[in-house]
């Protein structure tokens, strides 16, 4: 990689030509930068007192993307120190947009002896010539890789020294991230504050206490010790992905995997062990079942430390139905506001409540997304029983109710308004309708392909409303309606 900056006069500065500031007087004055990657990409802009014009770019006022995506694994840390030097107008204008954002990819192939991804940021946070940035950074991401036989990954220390030093840090991103065993509890004099933490997949090395499924000493959780370093967390994301608060190198026992799902009083154990400043306000979490297992058991942690089920009031959850059960067993009470995800055939387990609504008993707002019928089961009936179960089940407290009814491929034909007919809409009106503190039901239709003309789903809203008369003369009732991309009748085949 190389940074070639040029004043006015065209003479080269850069590393190479030592850190004297070029010479910029007037408002005339420019300073070129071309920045080349190890990818041949080419960004070029340019600097000026009033503006920066980016080349075949277009007109910029901030540093080019790339050069933002590429500052650890490619931009040499002293062409970055050199690069400041340009001019005190750049410095003030450009510095902290160029390190609000950061991503490192963890690189653990390279071979040349040098610090890289997590191991080069924290040097750079040790560095005093170059950790000034840090008070910069709103946004981190870390980026790793992994694989079932793979033993490296990220120290929870090290984690904890990165946050610390990043004191305008807003949100946290995690992705595909291994965490070594904890050996010692981690207690942070100041637990990171965060807006948003997100957490895509993790999985977490298990301690000696969890290797040994009767460790005679104290509770000690990887998974545990790392959400430790954190207090305040407006919004905690998990997923899609997979949350794994026990990973062991492989072949990974089976009973070790399940430890927590399959013995709760092991999991009661590890959520005493949460700290009473890790607090949530929303949890968002969502799990891809076709292809990785359920959030159950990171969830289940987690919802069992008696802070944590204090301090949330919103959850979104798309999960399977035990998992769903279980987690609204420990949170439910408490929660405000929830949104759950299911599809429209949801086994029916013959429970009179399979998700555990009843359990919800504060709710003020509830969202439904279903995934409504594909065109390849219209030969099926449709009956929904877990929408009518919910609806029997909540809380008469409830003021607003969402419903979404979600399409991923729709071919428009007369038949795919059927599967609202698989409904007791005589019930779900009855119901609804006697309750006073209803103020909001709306039906939201969602399509995120289709192809042929743009759909309107006039058909679906008019049955559903000629179903529920006593809700639409109450003034409640509301239908909207968004499609999202057109796919031509070949690409819905493959």
């Amino acid at each position: 990689m190389r940074l070639l900056c040029f004043g006015k006069h065209g003479a080269a500065h850069g590393q190479s030509a030592g850190t004297s500031e070029p010479r910029v007087g007037g408002s005339q004055d420019y300073i070129y930068v071309l920045y080349v990657s190890s990818s041949s990409r080419i960004a070029f802009f340019r600097s000026s007192s009033t503006k920066q014009v980016g080349g075949d770019m277009g007109d910029l006022d901030y540093i080019p993307r790339e050069l933002v995506e590429s500052i650890l694994d490619v931009v040499d840390r002293k062409d970055l120190a050199a690069c400041t030097l340009l001019s005190r107008h750049w410095y003030l204008s450009a510095h902290p947009k160029l390190f609000q954002s950061i991503v490192i990819q963890e690189n653990r192939g390279a071979v040349d002896g040098n610090a890289h991804g997590i191991a080069a940021f924290i040097s750079s946070l040790s560095s005093s010539t170059t950790s000034p940035f840090a008070t910069f950074v709103h946004n981190l991401n870390i980026q790793d890789t992994w694989s079932v036989s793979d033993t490296g990954g990220i120290a929870i220390a090290d984690v904890e020294f990165i946050l610390a030093k990043l004191p305008a840090l807003k949100t946290l991103r995690l992705i595909l991230v291994t965490l070594t065993p904890a050996t010692t509890p981690i207690r942070p004099q100041t637990p990171k504050v965060l807006e948003k933490l997100t957490v895509e997949s993790i999985f977490a090395r298990p301690t000696q206490w969890e290797l040994a499924l009767d460790h005679p000493s104290e509770p000690l959780s990887t998974f545990a010790e790392f959400f430790n370093l954190f207090g305040h967390v407006k919004t905690l994301e998990l997923g899609p992905g997979t949350i794994a608060p026990l990973s062991a190198p492989y072949p990974d026992p089976l009973d070790l995997r399940e430890r927590y799902w399959a013995r709760p009083a092991d999991a009661a154990l590890v959520s005493a062990t949460l700290s009473e400043a890790f607090v949530v306000e929303k949890l968002i979490a969502s799990a891809d079942l076709d292809m990785g297992p359920s959030m159950g058991r990171a969830l289940t942690l987690l919802a069992g430390s008696s802070k944590f089920q204090s301090s949330l009031r919103s959850l979104q959850i798309w999960d399977a139905t035990p998992a769903v059960r279980r987690v609204l067993e420990l949170l439910g009470h408490n929660l405000t506001d929830l949104t759950l995800r299911f599809d429209w055939e949801e086994w029916d387990r013959e429970e009179q409540d399979p998700f555990g609504i009843a359990l919800c008993t504060s709710l003020t707002s509830i969202r439904l997304n279903i995934w409504t019928p594909s065109t390849s089961a219209w030969g099926r009936k449709f009956v929904n029983r877990c929408l009518r179960s919910i609806v029997l089940y909540s809380t008469p407290h409830i003021k607003e109710w969402t419903i979404q009814l979600h399409r991923d491929i729709l071919t428009r034909n007369a038949r795919e308004a059927k599967y609202i007919r698989g409904l007791n809409w005589q019930r779900f009106d009855m119901i609804l309708s006697s309750r006073p503190a209803l103020q909001s039901l709306k039906f939201h239709f969602y399509c995120d392909r289709f192809s042929g003309p743009d759909p309107c789903f006039d058909d679906e809203m008019e049955l559903i409303r000629k179903r529920i008369p006593r809700l639409v003369e109450k003034g409640v009732v509301s239908f909207t309606s968004f499609v999202k991309k057109r796919y031509e009748e070949h690409e819905m085949a493959v």
